[in-house]
Formats: C-alpha cells, structure tokens, sequence
C-alpha cells in the first residue's frame, strides 16, 4: 500500500469520477482522473460504448488507459471498439489475459455481440502503481472470481469489480472460480484496508467497506 503520506496527499484532493451501468448484466463501468491534468482512465467497459464515448470525446477529455478488473466478457466486450478509437493501451492482470484470447462463446451470445479478440498490452502485478495527473492507483490482486481479478485502491475509494459487492461477493462457479481463493483475498488482501473506503463494485451499488466486513456470513 502506497506510504502515509502520499496517502494523506491523495485524501485532499478531488477526484472525477464518472459511472454507467452497461449491458444486461448492469456492469458498472467508471471513467476516473484529474480535471486539471485532462488525465483519464477507464476501468471496465463492459458495453454502452456509444454513449461512453459521446461523453468523454464531448468534453475533450484524453483517456490515457483501460483496466480491466478481470476478463469476463461482460467486463470488456466494449474495450477493442475504444481501444481501436483512441490508440490506447488496455490494462489486466497477467493471470486474466487468456480471457481477451478466447471469450466465453455463451455469454457472448447471452450479451448479443461479437467480440473481437486481442492481447492486453499492460500485465498488471500485485502492487503495481499507475498515475493519473496527481493520483495514484494502486493494484491489489485479489483471485477468486477470476485467477487475475483485481481491485483498484485510489483513496478513498476502492474499485472492486466483482471480488466484493454491496451485500455479496463475487461468482465462484465459472470457469477459473475458487471460492476458498475468494475468501482468502477478502481476509488478506481487503479486510486490512481502512474501514472508511468507499467501495464501487463492479455491479450494483456502491457501500462502504467496513460496511461489507461486518456483513458477510463468513465473519460472523
């Protein structure tokens, strides 16, 4: 976790954030940066690419990088169109790449569009740090819904795609799903990290950490 002091630095400041809920599953797509810097990054543009793009290119904003949070179609089946669009590098962690490779043939027909396969350009480690004008992301790996799953820690907020939910976890019964894997990370990787972080999750609605810690049936 980054030092006391960059976080403290991080807490003062204004951070843009901007959300749509895309596709039929409702996945939380998040356009975060700085204003000042016109530094952007995209985490998980699962769909509604139309209305996605309309509104950065409207206001000019310059989106530097796509994260996934894990490769499940419904998390990424609108990143080649944007990747294409702007010249862009897409982000995942190294153990999710093979989703981009071979999509899920049901769920893209459940979804009702093709996806175009590629490889990620970015493979993201536990730890890894990226920049958005004075902002720092933090990688925080966290397996179980996926082998590569990952949550995102820029202060205060914790982007958790679909590790951890207001009121639920994350599926452990597709393809690459382990759910002791899923409660370790929680334990280990979540639950140390101040109760006051507000969660925006990959589906549904946001809530506060501590919130969720004290919720969950596996801590009672």
């Amino acid at each position: 976790m980054s030092d006391k002091s960059e976080q403290d630095k991080q807490d003062k400041k204004d951070i843009f954030i901007k959300n749509w809920a895309c596709g039929p599953l409702g996945v939380n797509c998040y356009l975060i940066g700085s204003l000042p810097e016109n530094d952007f990054v995209l985490i998980d543009p699962g769909g509604c690419h139309g209305e996605v793009v309309q509104f950065i290119e409207s206001h000019s904003f310059k989106p530097k990088l796509i994260i996934a949070t894990h490769g499940h179609l419904d998390h990424i089946m609108a990143i080649p169109v944007m990747r294409k669009r702007w010249g862009i590098e897409v982000a995942c962690h190294t153990k999710d790449i093979p989703f981009f490779n071979m999509p899920d043939p049901f769920l893209e027909g459940f979804l009702g569009e093709g996806f175009e396969p590629f490889n990620p350009d970015v493979g993201l480690e536990d730890g890894d740090k990226i920049k958005i004008g004075p902002y720092v992301i933090e990688v925080i790996h966290t397996p179980g819904h996926t082998p590569g799953s990952i949550c995102l820690l820029i202060l205060p907020y914790l982007f958790s795609g679909d590790t951890l939910f207001n009121a639920g976890i994350g599926r452990t019964d597709l393809p690459g799903g382990d759910y002791s894997a899923l409660v370790h990370s929680m334990r280990e990787r979540l639950w140390p990290l101040p109760d006051e972080l507000i969660l925006l999750p990959g589906h549904g609605n946001p809530s506060r950490l501590g919130v969720e810690k004290k919720g969950l049936f596996f801590n009672k």
